[in-house]
């Protein structure tokens, strides 16, 4: 659960990043950065934020595909888990 601050910080994060990146994945971007969770699901990621489906897959693509995250699984469960790459993205802006 996202506090309220960190609510308003994503916002205020996804609107700074929008002038490089789409919408949804900057907003995606900044909830992964900003929140005290180490990654999240796709459906986690469409609740919290309420986006469509496909806005989300598209924002987590354009993401992969920059390398600022990478997902991982977990045995015995289907579902990717998303966090972002530090070192890729404070990398970007040194």
């Amino acid at each position: 659960m996202l506090t309220d601050k960190q609510t308003k910080l994503i916002e205020k994060m996804g609107i700074h990043f929008e002038r490089s990146i789409p919408p949804a994945a900057a907003r995606i971007f900044a909830l992964l950065i900003v929140s005290d969770k180490d990654s999240y699901s796709f459906d986690e990621i469409r609740e919290v934020l309420k986006l469509s489906k496909s806005a989300t897959s598209n924002g987590l693509n354009f993401l992969l595909n920059m390398k600022k995250i990478e997902y991982f699984t977990r045995s015995g469960d289907r579902k990717r888990y998303f966090t972002w790459c530090p070192k890729n993205t404070l990398s970007h802006f040194k």
